[in-house]
């Protein structure tokens, strides 16, 4: 078995589950490569475009040849690097922090919009139309950001932690694996989405206790 699957998905699933899912999958198939489309925009399953799609369940296919193969909610959290997180006051809420978040054409992707519903003249301290980058201010102590708790971020949480702020529940709505049929049982598809699935078993797991 040996080939290259190709994914797509939006930024923060790629950077926070599919780039550490590679290295699971680089230790058991060695010989499959993964390619990781990060983009907001949507590519065709139908043509061909990509061989598997993450998309958040709230999207609607009306391709009746698309298949959803398992989903799962992911909790979010707001994290913020540990030398920030010591700089807030002993009690804090949302308008007490400084938020990174999404800007230009993607400043109403969530958690923008939930953030702004908070937190009366919402303004950012830091913006980005690149989640990476978001990350990388988030670790360098500009501010606090709405994260994923996935196993990557929770079993090695690194430079960042935790505050004590309920993140927005529209921030993480349920993540589908979708295939189109015709590819659903190619034996390095199938490999992949086994794979996936067990992700989404952990995720629902991790998110039940």
């Amino acid at each position: 078995m040996s080939g290259a699957v190709s994914i797509t998905a939006a930024p923060s699933f790629a950077f926070d589950l599919l780039a550490p899912f590679a290295d699971q999958l680089r230790k058991t198939h060695p010989e499959i490569t993964l390619k990781v489309i990060s983009a907001m925009e949507r590519l065709n399953l139908s043509r061909g475009e990509v061989d598997i799609a993450l998309r958040l369940k709230k999207s609607s296919f009306d391709d009746p040849d698309l298949i959803t193969l398992d989903e799962v909610k992911i909790p979010a959290g707001v994290y913020a690097s540990k030398d920030y997180a010591r700089s807030l006051p002993k009690t804090y809420d949302f308008g007490d922090v400084d938020w990174i978040a999404w800007a230009d054409e993607y400043e109403m992707l969530s958690p923008n919009p939930e953030l702004a519903a908070k937190i009366p003249e919402f303004r950012p301290v830091f913006t980005s139309d690149d989640y990476s980058v978001q990350v990388a201010a988030c670790q360098a102590g500009v501010g606090a950001m709405v994260l994923l708790k996935t196993p990557h971020r929770l079993e090695r949480p690194g430079e960042l932690v935790e505050l004590k702020l309920e993140a927005p529940p529209r921030s993480s709505p349920p993540l589908a694996i979708i295939c189109h049929k015709r590819l659903v049982d190619l034996p390095k598809v199938r490999i992949v989405v086994t794979l996936l699935r067990q992700e989404f078993a952990k995720l629902r797991k991790g998110s039940s206790l």
